[in-house]
C-alpha cells in the first residue's frame, strides 16, 4: 500500500528553501506550515536524524493550529503509539479535525476504525458515514473499501452494482487492491458481470504493481489455462513473486510444484523450504506436508518427531488428511504411544469430512471394540458411509457384521 506520507506529506517550499535552522526558527514563531514541515523532516529523518518524539510535537503544534496533513499525522502516531503514548481516543480525535477539513486518508481511516471494530466499539453508521464522503470526493482507497463492503455484505446490504460502480472508480485511479477485488468480481460472479478476459486484464494490471493476491489469481489462471492459454513460466513466476510478498497459497503452491515436479525440477529440498514458510503461517495443508517430508527423510533429515508434530498442527488446524494421519499414528503407536481414545477422536473428525479411509476404519474400530465397547450400530453407521463414498472393501465387512448380529 501506498504510505501516508507519501500521498499526503509531501515537502513544501519551507523545507525546500530554507535552512533546517531557518524552519525551526519559523516554527518556534508558530508558523503553522514550518510546524508541520519539522514535524514531517524529524518523522522521515530529512536534513535531520529521526526522532518520533519531536515529530510527534511539531505535528502536535500545527494541527493546534488547524493543519489537516498535521492533525492526521499525529492521529496516525496516537494509533500506532510510535513517538506518542498510545491512545486511540487521541487518535479519533486527531482524525475527526483532518476529516472536518476534508482530509481524505483521515475520512478513509475513521470508517476502518468504526468498521473493524477493534479498537473501539464497531459503528457500521458512522464507518459509512466516513467511507461515503471520502469516496465522493473521489480518494480511491474509500472506493475500494466501501465497494469490496458492498460485496461481501459488510456492514451494507449486498449490492453487486454499487460494489461494481465504486470498484471500477478505484480501479480507473491505479489502485492494485481495487484492481484485484474487481477481478475476483469478474471471475467469480455466476451473473452479468462474470467476464473472466476482464479479469485477467485486471490481475494483470494490479500484478505489474506487485500485487501479491493478484500475482497468485493470475497464477493459477496460467497454471490451469483458465481464461487464458496454459502458461507454466510465467505461473511459476508469478508463484514466486508472490510467495517472496509472504503470500502463505503462493507459498504453499510454489512448494507442491517442487514436491511434484509439475512446472520445476522435483527439488525436496526448495519444496520443504517453501513449504515450511506456508506452515509457519498457519496453512494446514503445508503442515501436513511437512510433517510427511520429515516422516520419509525428503529434503530434510528425518525426525518423526517433528513429523508428528507438524501433522498435530495440522489436525488441529481442519485439514482432514492429517487427522487421518494423526488418528491412523494413535492407533498404530506409529510416532505416538498407542492411544485409541485420541486415535476415536482424530479419526471421527476426518470421517466426518468425508474422508473415506478414516470413516472404513472408524468403522473397524466400532466393530472389534479398540480402545471402546464394540458398537456394530456404529460400525455399520461409518461403513456404509465409507461405501457410499466409494471404499471397495466396506460392502463386504458391512454384509459379514450384519451376519454376525443375526
Amino acid at each position: 500500500m501506498i504510505s501516508f506520507l507519501v500521498l499526503f506529506s509531501t515537502s513544501s517550499k519551507i523545507l525546500a528553501d530554507d535552512s533546517f535552522s531557518i524552519l525551526l526558527e519559523k516554527a518556534n514563531r508558530g508558523v503553522v506550515e514550518a510546524q508541520y514541515e519539522l514535524g514531517y523532516a524529524y518523522e522521515e529523518g530529512i536534513g535531520v536524524s529521526i526522532d518520533l518524539n519531536k515529530a510527534a510535537y511539531w505535528y502536535e503544534k500545527a494541527s493546534e493550529q488547524g493543519n489537516d496533513k498535521a492533525q492526521f499525522n499525529i492521529a496516525r502516531m496516537y494509533r500506532s503509539g510510535n513517538g506518542v503514548d498510545k491512545d486511540i481516543q487521541l487518535s479519533i480525535y486527531w482524525y475527526k479535525k483532518a476529516a472536518e477539513q476534508n482530509h481524505p486518508w483521515a475520512q478513509a481511516s475513521l470508517g476502518l476504525i468504526y468498521k473493524d471494530g477493534k479498537e473501539v466499539t464497531k459503528n457500521c453508521e458512522l464507518a459509512l458515514s466516513w467511507l461515503k464522503i471520502s469516496s465522493e470526493n473521489g480518494f480511491s482507497y474509500a472506493q475500494d473499501i466501501l465497494g469490496t463492503m458492498y460485496y461481501k455484505s459488510e456492514c451494507v446490504e449486498y449490492d453487486i452494482d454499487k460494489a461494481v460502480g465504486l470498484l471500477k472508480k478505484a480501479a480507473g485511479q491505479g489502485l492494485a487492491s481495487a484492481q484485484y477485488n474487481l477481478g475476483q468480481i469478474f471471475q467469480k460472479n455466476n451473473g452479468k458481470y462474470r467476464n473472466l478476459e476482464k479479469a485477467v486484464l485486471l490481475y494483470e494490471n494490479a500484478a505489474k504493481q506487485g500485487h501479491p493476491k493478484a500475482e497468485f489469481s493470475l497464477a493459477l489462471i496460467y497454471a490451469t489455462g483458465n481464461g487464458k492459454n496454459a502458461n507454466q513460466k510465467m505461473a511459476f513466476d508469478l508463484f514466486e513473486s508472490a510467495a517472496l510478498k509472504n503470500h502463505e497459497k503462493a507459498q504453499l503452491m510454489l512448494g507442491l510444484i517442487y514436491l511434484k515436479g509439475y512446472g520445476a525440477e522435483l527439488d525436496y529440498e526448495k519444496a520443504f523450504y517453501w513449504l515450511k514458510k506456508a506452515a509457519e503461517l498457519d496453512n494446514a495443508q503445508a503442515q501436513y506436508e511437512i510433517s510427511v517430508l520429515y516422516s520419509e527423510g525428503k529434503g530434510i533429515h528425518k525426525d518423526n518427531n517433528q513429523a508428528f508434530r507438524w501433522c498435530l498442527r495440522s489436525a488441529e488446524n481442519g485439514y482432514a488428511p492429517a487427522q487421518y494421519a494423526i488418528g491412523h499414528m494413535y492407533s498404530t503407536g506409529n510416532g505416538e504411544n498407542i492411544n485409541y481414545e485420541k486415535s476415536i477422536f482424530w479419526l471421527d473428525k476426518a470421517a466426518s469430512q468425508g474422508m473415506i479411509d478414516a470413516q472404513f476404519i472408524l468403522g473397524i474400530i466400532f466393530h472389534l471394540g479398540k480402545g471402546v465397547q464394540p458398537d456394530n450400530d456404529k460400525a455399520i453407521y461409518w461403513l456404509e458411509m465409507a461405501e457410499k463414498n466409494g471404499h471397495p472393501d466396506a460392502k463386504e465387512i458391512i454384509i459379514s457384521i450384519k451376519d454376525e448380529i443375526r
